[in-house]
């Protein structure tokens, strides 16, 4: 029981990871990202056992910043823009 609460924790952190970084994948990279509305998405769900949807997550530069560690930030954020 305790691994398989375990290993939910860790599928949940990568779907979550996954939905912040694809969410970052479009516009510009340089902090100028105009804020849409959140548009639905299909994202897998290991609680589920199936594919679910979801909203992305809509936020300004500045609204991660915040959020984020200067190391979660360069590398979910400007580490991103650069690979695409």
């Amino acid at each position: 029981m305790k691994y398989s609460t375990l290993s939910l924790g860790f599928v949940l952190t990568g779907l979550i990871i996954c939905v912040v970084i694809f969410s970052g994948c479009s516009g510009k990279s340089d902090g100028a990202r105009s804020v849409s509305a959140p548009t639905p998405i299909k994202v897998y769900s290991a609680e589920r056992g199936g594919f679910i949807t979801s909203d992305t997550v809509t936020k300004t530069e500045e609204e991660w910043k915040k959020q984020l560690t200067p190391e979660q930030y360069h590398i979910l954020r400007e580490f991103v823009a650069i690979k695409k």
